[in-house]
């Protein structure tokens, strides 16, 4: 026969605490809640909304992939990819990593993350070089000579960031890979996914582009 006790409250005997010897069970929709009657763990294995992970800890991965092709001719930056992630926390910060391949026949392309208020935001939030004369600030970039590039080549960009955006609720934040060429004196296409030449061979790659944002736990 199943003995069965009913209480309305434990309190330790000592000062080490409730010891508790054996598995724990919660019945079927029941759950571990706090002070305030908030679940902390459901009888399923569900974490509450209410518990607050160690800072460091990961509370969400999101992520965009970019096959298509897209390119940009102007000085002022555009985005080629763009992520969305509605914040668990207010306190947290965002690990933001982009990989991807850019080429161009004579451009000077830039490449930096932008946002975070819309997916068409080109407010670059990474970190940009110190002011160098004349040279343009930004988080990527380089210059290419249509004598010296190879046309069949792509170059590697890829930028990483942890972000601090300072939120006030929890309304979706957006970040943005956003590309521009950067030579004011006369600007050149630059793709991004493709070799810029326009050969069409099974040595000839076709490329991904990957966006992906890690939202980390911070001390509240």
């Amino acid at each position: 026969m199943t003995s069965e006790v009913k209480v309305d409250k434990l309190s330790q005997k000592g000062s080490t605490g409730i010891v508790i010897t054996d598995d724990l069970k919660l019945s079927s929709g029941k759950a571990i809640k706090n002070a305030a009657g908030t679940a902390l763990l459901t009888e399923a294995g569900v974490l509450g909304s209410s518990v607050v992970f160690p800072a460091g800890h990961v509370l969400q991965v999101q992520q965009t992939v970019l096959t298509a092709v897209d390119s940009v001719n102007s000085t002022t930056y555009e985005v080629m990819l763009s992520r969305s992630i509605t914040p668990l926390d207010v306190n947290s910060h965002f690990l933001i990593m982009f990989s991807g391949q850019i080429s161009t026949d004579a451009g000077s392309p830039a490449v930096a993350i932008t946002g975070t208020s819309s997916a068409t935001d080109v407010t670059i939030i990474s970190p940009i070089g110190d002011a160098l004369s004349t040279r343009t600030r930004t988080t990527w970039g380089s210059h290419y000579d249509s004598a010296e590039v190879n046309p069949y080549q792509g170059y590697q960009a890829a930028i990483t960031y942890l972000h601090d955006p300072a939120l006030s609720d929890l309304s979706p934040i957006y970040y943005n890979v956003s590309m521009a060429d950067v030579n004011t004196n006369t600007t050149q296409l630059i793709y991004i996914n493709r070799a810029f030449t326009t050969d069409n061979n099974s040595y000839v790659v076709s490329t991904a582009s990957t966006l992906i944002v890690m939202e980390i736990a911070q001390s509240s």
